[in-house]
Order: structure tokens, then C-alpha cells, then sequence
């Protein structure tokens, strides 16, 4: 373990992308681009806009070998954390618990139909007393 600027412990692995991204950052910035139709080594300008002038063939930019390897390695230390995470939520996950048939037979009975009552009215009813069973079995 490390320690980084704001004096909390780091991992080793972070350290190392961190040490990569430090890397990154002191890479020297490109060149700006200039007028495409004047050479800043020659002076040479071309009459027309869509013609280019290079007095050398443009160069492939170089790949940065560390790039890859640290955005990698971030994924992996994400996808660790994911995991880790997925599991613990798991782990901490409560069975549900539903109905047995003897408590189905209570709700219909206190739900009390009579011949007052609408099929909306008993429905209501009936899920009002559902829930209130249910919350009281799964908390």
C-alpha cells in the first residue's frame, strides 16, 4: 500500500494506474495544425486551398505502449469491485415469504363479502387485507 496526496491509503493497483496516468500526462503535446495551405519550414504557400504542401511525409503517431495496459487494469479493478459488491447484495437478500393456503382462506373470510358489497368494492377489500398479511410475514 501506498500513500497519495490526500494521505489515504491506496492500492497497489491504483498506484500503478495512477503512476500511468502521471506518465501520460508528461507525454509532450502534438503540434497544433496551422494553415493547410503554407509549410512553416519552407514558407512555401500554395495558390490554391485544396492543394497541401509538406516538405517531409507526415509522420504515424507514435502508439503509447502504457495506454492499454492502464485502462486494463482499471476494468479489472471495476469489474472487482462490481462483483464484490453483486455478492455482498446477495448475501444480504432476505427469502420472500408468501401465502399458505390457510391465510388465503382468512382474507376471504375477513374480507366479509355480503350482498351490499360491488365486485370493486370486495376486490379492494381483499387486496388491502393481502398486503397487509404479506407485510406483516416478510418484515
Amino acid at each position: 500500500m501506498t500513500q497519495n496526496k490526500s494521505q489515504e491509503p491506496v492500492s497497489d493497483e491504483i498506484a500503478s494506474i495512477i503512476a500511468c496516468r502521471d506518465m501520460l500526462d508528461a507525454q509532450p503535446v502534438p503540434p497544433q495544425r496551422t494553415e493547410q495551405n503554407f509549410c512553416s519550414r519552407c514558407g512555401k504557400r500554395t495558390e490554391d486551398l485544396t492543394t497541401i504542401h509538406t516538405c517531409t511525409p507526415p509522420q504515424p503517431a507514435k502508439p503509447i505502449p502504457c495506454a492499454n495496459h492502464c485502462e486494463a487494469k482499471a476494468f479489472e479493478i471495476v469489474i472487482k469491485n462490481l462483483r464484490g459488491e453483486i455478492e455482498r447484495l446477495k448475501a444480504s437478500q432476505r427469502t420472500w415469504v408468501g401465502l399458505t393456503e390457510d391465510d388465503k382462506v382468512l382474507i376471504k373470510h375477513d374480507a366479509n363479502f355480503n350482498q351490499f358489497m360491488t365486485a370493486g368494492e370486495y376486490a379492494d377489500k381483499v387486496q388491502q387485507l393481502t398486503e397487509a398479511r404479506l407485510k406483516d410475514k416478510n418484515t
